[in-house]
């Protein structure tokens, strides 16, 4: 059998056999030694057809992100990772953006990168973000798209222990976030105050019309709060009322005292088991 060398011309630069490349020839040469049989075999139809590709879809967020941590001042924050349909997810990157704690849209505008913070599942919480609202943006890519998603945010209200705050744990704001409206702001949906370590039932509300309406029930005593205590001694009476004003401590400007600065009504009704 007769050896040829085909040319550039002759013959396709790729020879495929069942997608697996058998060799290349390069432009300006000549390539290898084939013989005449071989190049029929080689430029048959069913060998030049390039191998077919499954099909790519671009990703689509089928479960956003979510967001978890306390978020106070070096406190560690976790972007958990959301879920996508389509082909498979080849890639995936985070960006942590903070806006002002009264921001309440995912789309609000006022959403930014947080400065410094690296692409990365975790991020530590700064002085600086104090106060307002955080969240992370995950990114993902395919060989056919990319799509974006957004966690849900934590509002930032404590940071470092201070004089005037020394709260340093969850509240009762930063726990139920965006499902709090009304009023002031800074505690949207508070009705009314619980003391320090005590424990108790918080009434909030979800909206400025149901707050209002809360609000005034208090204020006109049409609220009443029964709780169960333990005492210690023998009390001179088994039922009574004890009638004693409540204001701001004088001295402790964090706590609570009878007959304190700009004191408020309070009067309890007792009665022994």
């Amino acid at each position: 059998m007769t050896a040829f060398a085909p040319t550039p011309a002759a013959v396709p630069a790729l020879f495929v056999s069942h997608g697996a490349p058998l060799f290349a020839l390069d432009a300006g040469t000549t390539g290898p030694a084939l013989t005449q049989t071989e190049v029929s075999w080689l430029a048959r139809e069913d060998v030049r057809t390039p191998p077919r590709l499954p099909a790519q879809t671009d990703p689509r967020v089928s479960v956003s992100p979510s967001l978890s941590g306390v978020p106070k001042v070096g406190s560690e924050l976790t972007c958990g990772p959301g879920t996508y349909t389509g082909s498979p997810i080849t890639h995936r990157s985070i960006l942590w953006e903070s806006a002002p704690r009264s921001t309440r849209r995912a789309s609000d505008p006022s959403w930014g990168p947080i400065d410094g913070a690296a692409d990365a599942n975790h991020y530590t919480v700064q002085a600086s973000d104090v106060p307002s609202r955080v969240r992370c943006r995950e990114i993902v890519s395919n060989a056919a798209g990319m799509e974006e998603a957004v966690s849900n945010s934590l509002r930032t209200d404590f940071g470092a222990p201070q004089l005037s705050d020394p709260h340093t744990g969850p509240t009762v704001v930063s726990e139920l976030g965006d499902l709090l409206g009304g009023g002031d702001p800074e505690r949207p949906g508070i009705v009314h105050r619980l003391d320090k370590d005590t424990s108790g039932l918080m009434v909030v509300a979800r909206g400025p019309v149901a707050l209002a309406a809360l609000q005034e029930a208090v204020r006109e005593r049409r609220v009443e709060r029964r709780y169960l205590a333990l005492a210690g001694g023998r009390l001179a009476s088994r039922t009574g009322t004890i009638d004693a004003p409540i204001g701001r401590a004088s001295k402790r400007r964090t706590r609570m005292a009878v007959a304190g600065a700009a004191s408020r009504e309070a009067r309890t009704h007792f009665e022994v088991l």
